[in-house]
């Protein structure tokens, strides 16, 4: 059965937001809270139609093994109060075999990585190639993924090498030139010119051709991704504003605190490598960018947030593949 869609102007769903901003700094400062959002209230484990508060800790404790001070309110202003244990990691570590190898043509959905990190800082950073895109100004193809996936760092210089796939680790399997990256605030994102070693499509891996139109997020949108690591899989938008903190410890990255972040909630949604992915809608409109989860669970940027901080787009563009094509076709 599909789930009630609350859209973005739903009177209730807004004065939930408005709420969520004006008490989400008290209430992070319970313990072990990491994260705040507005999302559907979850009966054991099941998701409601009720929009609620929700509060994300890295472990439920019973209540009366808090001290009264530790106790969350039940409600805030008329809406309740969820609490959600969910641990929310950054994702990079084993993948798919049909993904990890060398594809002639670039498409979303497959592994790449930072070869001048991965080599020089002894990172393993893998991640996935979300999608090709285009740059605003001049129209040139590049790669789309996160930050932590082909950056991790506050300095990390353009031009460094984009690898497919990553675990080749060699300079001859280069594809792509970074360009620019945000790691914080609302976006975990990279994006990096394709370096025309090989075809590329705007094509996903197991999905189809990406839309040019994007999707803003809804709740209890259904959305499917394809990854690195979990493939294609699907789930159901239930958190459209999360400020939560993405852990890295096995990548040794610092925290990540991000703001106003998409939920998608789903068995086996994702897993270590599924980050970069984009999650799209059933007609194939990009929604959101996803950054991190704990498997049944996934935090993923608004893809619009992703479009304008980075100065990108979907589409209209050339593609060094489609102008091959043009030129080898029979002109009329």
């Amino acid at each position: 059965m599909r789930r009630r869609i609350i859209p973005p102007d739903d009177p209730r769903l807004l004065r939930a937001r408005a709420t969520k901003e004006r008490h989400k700094a008290i209430l992070a400062r319970y313990a072990n809270v990491h994260g705040v959002g507005v999302g559907f209230r979850e009966v054991a484990g099941k998701p409601t139609d009720e929009i609620a508060i929700r509060v994300y800790v890295r472990k439920k404790v019973p209540k009366d093994a808090l001290a009264p001070r530790d106790v969350l309110p039940r409600e805030i202003d008329g809406f309740p109060v969820d609490v959600i244990e969910a641990r929310i990691a950054g994702q990079t570590d084993e993948a798919e075999a049909e993904r990890t190898i060398r594809h002639s043509v670039l498409k979303g959905g497959v592994s790449i990585g930072n070869l001048d990190f991965i080599v020089l800082e002894d990172k393993h950073l893998a991640g996935t190639l979300g999608s090709i895109v285009f740059d605003d100004v001049t129209g040139q193809p590049m790669l789309l993924t996160n930050w932590h996936v082909i950056c991790g760092r506050p300095d990390c210089p353009p031009g460094e090498a984009i690898i497919q796939p990553l675990e080749s680790k060699s300079i001859g399997d280069l594809v792509a030139r970074l360009a620019r990256a945000q790691g914080g605030d609302t976006i975990d994102a990279a994006v990096a010119f394709l370096s025309n070693h090989r075809f590329a499509t705007d094509e996903i891996l197991g999905l189809g051709r990406v839309s040019r139109q994007l999707r803003p997020p809804t709740l209890g949108l259904e959305v499917a991704k394809s990854g690195r690591t979990t493939g294609v899989t699907f789930g159901t938008i239930d958190d459209v504003d999360v400020d939560i903190t993405i852990t890295f410890d096995e990548a040794g990255l610092p925290d990540l605190p991000l703001k106003h972040q998409i939920q998608v909630k789903g068995d086996g949604i994702s897993d270590a490598g599924d980050s970069g992915s984009v999650f799209f809608d059933e007609q194939m409109r990009p929604v959101g960018l996803l950054t991190g989860g704990d498997g049944s669970r996934a935090i993923a940027n608004p893809i619009e947030d992703v479009a304008r901080e980075l100065r990108i787009h979907f589409g209209p563009g050339v593609l060094l593949q489609d102008e091959i094509v043009r030129l080898a076709s029979p002109h009329p």
